[in-house]
């Protein structure tokens, strides 16, 4: 009888706390967890399996702003800005080369390649936002790409079938990208993408 108030006791206490407890029964012993511990780990499981897919990559991408006021190249996301690319007459293109992504922001590496040459970026990196940056297909010979619902995917959510058409950026995973296309979202390899609007990619150079 002693023992039953102690185990209840202890039962209600950690209960109330959100903490682990095994409660024993007839000899057996089980673990229980709460709901917001159950979550916890999901969630760090699911994190870390995203992590670990996601191997290092770089793509190049080139500026699609036509804002006269120009595109500000951040230390951060949202953070301060340490250098501005205009598009116009003289600097008509400039080349970006991406390596990571982080909530529609894209780190970039130094140096950005232009049309009056390399633009240096202080400390060697920044970040710019994916709304101003595109890449064009490289289905040069007429074939049909499809947008997957995540990385190395089955769903297909969109079959592009234009050949060399401009896609927005919203995220990087490897060798995948996930890409908008006249309002569909998905992911696509980076083998069939072009960052080079002045010419086309055939001969694997982007």
């Amino acid at each position: 009888m002693k023992n039953l108030i102690v185990y209840s006791i202890l039962i209600l206490f950690f209960s109330s706390h959100g903490q682990n407890l095994r409660a024993i029964s007839g000899g057996e012993s089980k673990l229980i967890a709460s709901n917001t511990d159950i979550k916890f780990i999901n969630k760090s499981s699911s994190e870390k399996n995203q992590t670990k897919e996601c191997s290092p990559s770089k793509l190049r991408v080139y500026l699609n702003n036509s804002n006269k006021s120009g595109t500000n190249i951040r230390k951060t996301p949202k953070g301060d800005i340490v250098t501005k690319l205009i598009l116009d007459d003289a600097n008509y293109f400039y080349f970006i080369i991406l390596t990571e992504a982080k909530n529609g922001w894209f780190k970039i590496e130094s140096p950005i390649q232009s049309a009056k040459g390399d633009i240096k970026i202080p400390n060697g990196e920044g970040w710019i936002h994916g709304s101003v940056i595109s890449v064009d297909t490289r289905n040069y010979e007429g074939q049909h790409l499809n947008l997957l619902d995540k990385p190395k995917g089955k769903k297909v959510i969109k079959v592009i079938k234009e050949e060399e058409i401009g896609l927005r950026l919203k995220d990087l995973c490897g060798e995948w990208v996930k890409v908008e296309c006249n309002g569909a979202i998905g992911w696509i390899e980076s083998k069939w993408l072009c960052g080079n609007n002045l010419t086309n990619c055939s001969c694997n150079i982007c």
